[in-house]
């Protein structure tokens, strides 16, 4: 299985997840407000964990998906 594509748009950015290390710079670039929060602590722990096994790699792309969805920023 592999990670994404993911559709997101953050205010007047758009942008397109595609990878596991898209994503890590993704929530890298978020500020301390949104990264203190449960669903992104939680993507990023298991985003570390996603080059382990196909297993995790599932789990990576739930927690990063549920993380966007729950902020809203989930595009069409």
């Amino acid at each position: 299985m592999s990670f994404g594509p993911f559709n997101c748009r953050t205010g007047s950015y758009f942008y397109q997840i595609a990878d596991v290390d898209s994503a890590r710079a993704l929530i890298g670039s978020l500020d301390d407000t949104y990264r203190g929060r449960v669903h992104w602590q939680l993507a990023e722990q298991r985003l570390d964990w996603a080059d382990e096994c196909r297993d995790m790699m599932i789990h990576a792309d739930e927690a990063f998906y549920n993380a966007l969805r729950l902020e809203g920023w989930l595009a069409r």
